[in-house]
């Protein structure tokens, strides 16, 4: 079947995860600046995290109860603010890669991510250069793997499931799109990627 959109996964995928460090120097210098261990910064970011990516808290509220939790030296929201936003990166050479396949094919977004640093990485990213709709948790209310925010995608796109290829480096999060008729990919990597898109017959 043709496909005719290709709908991407923002973190991990197309760009870093929602992590503020990717590297293990950025992991130390965010740690030694506050003072908290690797395992309380795990446990901290997941305790506000759902609330935070559904829309339910702002981004004040977030790093305040994830600093907190973290046992952090200070509740210091604006160092960590600037943090996340200095270390968010492209994933290897994604947006490239995008560029080519928006010549052929509708792109769109369908991805877990709070509304304050979705607005933060279309700026830094020009997202909507490359995608025509973006459907984000903290926008819409719902997280995947509801079956909900995968429809809200389909109503956006108002193409057939079946015409439709989602990509997201969970298997648990294909699932859902699979039970709607909608092609998946799993991401293990950007030369995974492409070789997996050309089976497909997918032109770029």
């Amino acid at each position: 079947m043709e496909i005719k959109a290709i709908v991407f996964d923002l973190g991990n995928v197309v760009l870093t995860n929602d992590h503020c460090y990717h590297t293990l120097e950025e992991l130390k210098e965010f740690s030694d600046h506050l003072n908290i261990t690797l395992d309380n910064m795990e446990t901290a970011f997941n305790f506000p995290w759902k609330d935070y990516s559904t829309g339910k808290i702002s981004e004040e509220e977030f790093w305040k109860r994830y600093l907190f939790t973290a046992r952090a030296n200070s509740i210091d929201i604006d160092y960590a603010k600037n943090f996340y936003r200095r270390n968010q990166k492209e994933n290897e050479n994604m947006l490239s890669l995008l560029r080519k396949l928006a010549k052929n094919y509708i792109l769109a977004a369908l991805t877990t991510i709070p509304k304050e640093w979705l607005k933060f990485k279309k700026e830094k990213f020009n997202l909507d250069k490359y995608f025509k709709t973006i459907v984000a948790s903290g926008e819409v209310g719902l997280r995947k793997p509801d079956p909900l925010v995968y429809k809200m995608i389909l109503d956006k796109l108002k193409i057939p499931a079946n015409h439709i290829l989602f990509i997201d480096d969970r298997e648990d999060l294909l699932l859902p799109a699979k039970d709607l008729g909608i092609k998946t990919i799993l991401f293990r990597g950007q030369k995974d990627l492409e070789e997996k898109l050309k089976e497909l017959e997918i032109s770029f």
